[in-house]
């Protein structure tokens, strides 16, 4: 009897692994019974990280956060300071401030800011090969991630760019 249920295993363990194409019922129920080999096409699942800072949080308020540039040739390169303020009781720190592409360029405080305290991140757009000859409409955004709740705040530059005639 004990060998009959050994095969009976055996053989139900190479169904459960010998299908590549398992279904999300199959590959829970593999989960659960441990039956995994080496040479098996895994899938990681991978969560939401939590967006809230870990440390002290912080206010901070920005006078615009997007900025339309209006109407610019190509290859011109589009410069913004968007001024902030920190508006809550604990040091601001900026950890991070990122374009969305290349062609975005941001610049940040590195040290941190007091409360009542004032500061500015600069974005450069550089426009080359972002025209077309009646005008391509551009929107770059930048991710400043801080000590403040929600962790990520967005800053937006927009406008048109046109490719000079030749």
């Amino acid at each position: 009897m004990k060998q009959i249920t050994g095969l009976f295993v055996a053989l139900s363990m190479i169904g459960l692994i010998g299908c590549k194409g398992a279904t999300e019922a199959e590959e829970k129920k593999r989960s659960e019974t441990g039956a995994v080999q080496s040479n098996e096409v895994s899938t990681t699942v991978t969560t939401k990280k939590d967006d809230t800072p870990t440390g002290p949080v912080t206010k901070i308020e920005f006078e615009e956060t997007v900025y339309d540039f209006g109407e610019v040739f190509e290859g011109e390169k589009v410069r913004h300071e968007f001024v902030f303020t920190n508006v809550g009781d604990e040091p601001l720190v900026i950890e991070n401030a990122k374009g969305g592409c290349g062609c975005t360029v941001p610049e940040w405080p590195r040290e941190p800011i007091p409360p009542g305290g004032k500061g500015k991140i600069v974005v450069e757009y550089n426009t080359k090969n972002h025209g077309s000859p009646e005008g391509r409409k551009q929107t770059k955004r930048v991710t400043v991630t801080a000590n403040t709740d929600p962790k990520n705040t967005f800053l937006t530059v927009t406008g048109i760019v046109k490719k000079k005639s030749s």
